[in-house]
């Protein structure tokens, strides 16, 4: 709903990996673990800079708002683009 970059998916995939971690399941907490930080990666992307949104101020048209929105580069499909 909120995208690959949602910061509330940092606190999910923290409990998951305490959850995988604490039940002794070391593959799934390995495989959270690597999410975690394909997350991390994605947000520091979307960060630089503090991105194309940096200069969006009260008195930015909704037009120049959305134009700078649909500049960001689409990151989502990390995991896809890293296995070819």
């Amino acid at each position: 709903m909120f995208g690959s970059g949602y910061s509330g998916l940092e606190y999910d995939y923290r409990g998951l990996l305490n959850v995988y971690n604490a039940k002794g399941n070391p593959q799934k907490a390995a495989e959270y673990a690597s999410v975690l930080h394909e997350w991390n990666v994605f947000r520091d992307r979307i960060h630089e800079n503090d991105g194309p949104l940096q200069f969006v101020t009260e008195t930015s048209s909704c037009e120049e708002v959305v134009r700078r929105f649909f500049s960001i580069p689409d990151r989502t499909d990390t995991a896809s683009s890293q296995s070819s």
